[in-house]
């Protein structure tokens, strides 16, 4: 009998949701837009998945990168999709949540070995192209303006190839200390 009510208070412990508090800390967005929509992708010219209501909370997800501001967000009936961050209100707890990282995660500027080869690399290829400019009678600096296409994908692809090699020396060079 005993254990047959711990097993019932176990499970009701599970089922039971946890009541909110006033001064609950989780991230929540508010919506301040009518007619403001949920898409499937960070796109509004795509079909959009539902309505959101004014005043409705969603929970972020995610916060999307690019030229506009979204949220993966979950409704409050459960639907996950993006939200345009200008249909919803956040908390500095948002905010928080999804601060910008790029001073910590920020990729080093090259330096020594791997920025000179870098920059000879560039150099080499600005030469290459504004000779290719003068050939075709564009002047000094075309920056690519009228070069055939053929031969401003070459130049690009050799660039690259350029680049990559300096990066596979440096890697070689840093992995074997030489």
């Amino acid at each position: 009998m005993v254990q047959g009510l711990k097993l019932v208070l176990f499970l009701l412990i599970l089922v039971v949701p946890l009541p909110s508090f006033a001064g609950d800390s989780s991230p929540t967005l508010i919506v301040t837009t009518v007619g403001a929509h949920l898409y499937p992708r960070q796109d509004n010219e795509s079909k959009f998945i539902a309505t959101l209501e004014k005043g409705e909370k969603l929970q972020p997800l995610a916060q999307g990168v690019g030229n506009q501001a979204w949220y993966m967000v979950k409704s409050s009936k459960g639907i996950i999709g993006w939200v345009q961050a200008t249909d919803v209100s956040s908390s500095n707890r948002v905010d928080e949540t999804f601060r910008d990282t790029a001073e910590v995660n920020a990729p080093k500027q090259p330096t020594g070995f791997l920025s000179e080869c870098l920059a000879h690399a560039d150099e080499v290829h600005k030469k290459a192209w504004n000779k290719n400019c003068e050939i075709n009678d564009l002047g000094r600096e075309c920056d690519g303006h009228g070069l055939p296409p053929a031969i401003a994908d070459s130049l690009m692809r050799d660039r690259r190839a350029a680049r990559d090699e300096c990066i596979k020396l440096h890697t070689t060079k840093s992995i074997t200390g030489k």
